[in-house]
């Protein structure tokens, strides 16, 4: 995929995922990737799916959103241009544990499962980059579960 706009290929020039990638290599990377374009409020995937893509936001916005034991949705982050998603449960082999829900009409680069294994053969830093994304990811999901979890016991001692 040749890097079809400017801005695509200074997208993933400021993704953390690919810091550290030399321009030739990122259009290598990109050569890799498929582009994505998601209507307003369609989805990327959703909680649950089997994790199949990695995705870089190139235009637009897409909110992550977690879904409450009650059904409820709340939107846990707004990701802009640049922003990676899809990747902690790529890495994690396991089903999303958000859905990702394009706030505005909305276009992605993305890498499928053999692309992106391809990718990491012979740029392992996407590997160390996607770690200490997932590691801070992780830590704020944390203090948000301890956050509702409160939140939620409030409500059944008053109730």
């Amino acid at each position: 995929m040749k890097f079809v706009h400017k801005e695509s290929g200074q997208t993933l020039k400021r993704c953390s995922l690919l810091a550290h990638v030399s321009v030739k290599n990122l259009q290598q990377i990109a050569d890799l990737a498929k582009g994505r374009r998601v209507a307003k409020g369609d989805f990327f995937f959703r909680k649950g799916d089997h994790p199949a893509k990695l995705y870089v936001l190139t235009q637009g916005q897409v909110d992550l959103c977690l879904h409450t034991r009650g059904g409820e949705q709340v939107i846990y982050k707004t990701l802009k241009p640049c922003d990676c998603f899809g990747h902690i449960a790529v890495f994690g082999g396991s089903p999303h544990i958000f859905s990702a829900q394009a706030r505005t009409e909305a276009r992605a680069i993305a890498w499928d499962i053999k692309a992106l294994a391809r990718a990491i053969t012979v740029y392992p830093e996407i590997v160390r980059n996607s770690l200490g994304a997932i590691t801070k990811e992780n830590k704020k999901l944390q203090k948000l579960r301890r956050l509702l979890g409160q939140r939620s016991r409030r409500r059944r001692s008053r109730g």
